[in-house]
């Protein structure tokens, strides 16, 4: 894909190989060519693009309005912040613990993550999608009991031992489900292995 460097809007379904957008016409713009008419500027995808976003060499695109337009601008690296310092360190960390857990409970957050799929999946299509893991039950966990204590959980440093001495619900799978930080499944109460033994 190829344009010039400000941002472009143009028709998805008259994109052609070095057509000149001075030329673009089509039963959609034809009551309004000037939004499309561009000097000196030309599009085209080429090495067989199959869908109409992401990202190619300088590019960032994207469809809209229904598939019946495509939007193109200038890639540019985001600047990181505090906010994705502190992002990169809890994640790294809640990793860290993951790695840590007792091979018990992670067997049980193996059993809860299975059961969790079959039996909390969303009966509308419309609303299907991918289930969590294992990791990411775990990870849910951990942010839930964030939030009913901020002032003493601090992801970016909890270990497993401030688990255990904090009394967190989070020390095995029942007492998360009960605390409603993940969703119910049968027979929950059988999944009570301790974080760390």
């Amino acid at each position: 894909l190829l344009v010039r460097e400000s941002e472009i809007l143009f028709p998805r379904r008259i994109v052609r190989s070095g057509l000149e957008s001075s030329e673009w016409h089509s039963g959609d713009v034809k009551s309004k060519p000037s939004l499309y008419k561009e000097k000196h500027m030309k599009v085209f995808f080429e090495n067989g693009v199959a869908a109409y976003s992401g990202k190619y060499n300088e590019v960032v695109y994207m469809t809209t309005l229904n598939d019946r337009l495509c939007l193109a601008r200038k890639y540019s690296y985001p600047e990181l912040g505090i906010v994705h310092q502190n992002m990169r360190e809890t994640s790294l960390n809640l990793n860290k613990l993951y790695l840590e857990v007792d091979p018990l409970f992670l067997a049980d957050l193996k059993a809860y993550a299975k059961k969790n799929s079959k039996e909390n999946r969303p009966k509308a299509k419309k609303l299907l999608h991918p289930m969590p893991g294992p990791k990411a039950v775990f990870i849910q966990m951990m942010w839930a009991w964030s939030a009913t204590d901020p002032a003493h959980v601090t992801l970016k440093t909890i270990t497993l031992a401030d688990i255990i001495t904090l009394q967190s619900p989070c020390r095995n799978i029942s007492e998360s489900i009960e605390a409603g930080f993940i969703p119910k499944v049968r027979n929950y109460t059988d999944l009570n292995h301790p974080i760390v033994i």
